[in-house]
């Protein structure tokens, strides 16, 4: 029982990376097939101070949010021709 809040601290710095390409589409000169890998690691530890527990081996080793993702999109220009 009890809040998730009292767990974990309330923010999380984060460095991102991410690795982007753009594809033209055939079919439109205002098209583009967006392509996109992200990262994200977690600087900061997330527990909150009394939830830091240790291992079996009595060690804490701090907890870090972490993504990793892929997004598909479609870009549209739209001033083409202007």
């Amino acid at each position: 029982g009890g809040n998730i809040k009292e767990r974990f601290k309330p923010v999380d710095l984060a460095m991102n990376f991410s690795v982007i390409k753009m594809y033209p589409l055939r079919f439109s000169e205002a098209t583009m097939l967006l392509l996109s890998f992200d990262s994200s690691l977690g600087l900061t530890d997330i527990n909150s101070k009394n939830y830091q527990l240790p291992d079996i081996h009595g060690n804490y080793k701090a907890s870090h949010n972490f993504y990793l993702g892929v997004k598909v999109g479609l870009m549209f220009n739209t001033e083409q021709g202007k």
